[in-house]
């Protein structure tokens, strides 16, 4: 398996196909929006009074449950958007990989008809990844190795949330050289996007505008290049040849 044949595929694939960006920009921005409005709305210089009054210890429990209320909506909201815009983008990068592009209205059908699985999948590997980086950190990152393919499976195998766990797993620990690297790629990939918004992100106003678009993008492809990794697994039998850079 040619790691960098893939990924030069993969972006030739997004660039051909943009609209694999659209879900996640359309939630992205959503959600900014929504930020701005429940969070960036509330300061507690707006609880002060005039004069020798103050908040007080009642005035100051009231601004803090009002804040965590918005902040637990806004978290609600931006999970739910979240997994069905990334639902659609892997559905859409599978058929954009196989040079079988499909719409966004089909990308929300088939969405719509997994988003129980994709939901419980979501929860379990959340759970999981998020104990172990708790435990050290390590475990988590284990986790989320043998997991990569969860959501992929449950989207294009269009298995139950157990069964593509199970599935990656295999398909992990079977071709663990490969996918190995590809992991690693993934990780100096993150830490670049990373650095790039760091820096944008600096520009008043566009800036902001700019990490939106960013990171949109970049999970847009990665969702690309790990669909593409699966399927060269899947066609070659389950297994994939020695790693090649």
């Amino acid at each position: 398996m040619n790691i960098v044949s893939l990924l030069k595929s993969s972006w030739q694939c997004l660039r051909r196909r943009p609209v694999l960006v659209v879900p996640l920009l359309a939630v992205a921005v959503l959600v900014a929006l929504l930020s701005l409005a429940l969070v960036g709305s509330l300061s507690p210089h707006a609880m002060a009074i005039s004069g020798e009054s103050e908040i007080g210890a009642a005035g100051a429990m009231r601004l803090v449950g009002a804040t965590s209320g918005r902040l637990l909506t806004l978290l609600i909201v931006t999970s739910i958007l979240g997994l069905l815009a990334h639902g659609m983008t892997v559905f859409m990068a599978n058929g954009a990989v196989a040079d079988d592009p499909v719409g966004l209205k089909e990308a929300w059908s088939a969405t719509a008809t997994r988003v129980v699985p994709l939901a419980i999948a979501a929860i379990i590997v959340g759970l999981l990844v998020s104990f172990g980086l708790v435990l050290l950190v390590l475990p988590g990152v284990i986790l989320a190795f043998l997991l990569m393919f969860t959501f992929v499976i449950v989207m294009v195998d269009e298995r139950n949330a157990f069964q593509a766990m199970g599935d990656s797993f295999r398909i992990v620990t079977g071709n663990f050289g490969a996918v190995f690297v590809f992991f690693l790629v993934l990780i100096a990939l993150g830490v670049l996007v990373i650095l790039v918004n760091f820096v944008v992100g600096m520009i008043p106003v566009l800036g902001a505008l700019l990490t939106i678009v960013v990171g949109a993008t970049y999970v847009a492809f990665v969702s690309v290049f790990v669909v593409a990794v699966y399927r060269e697994i899947s066609l070659s039998g389950g297994s994939a040849d020695a790693p090649e850079v």
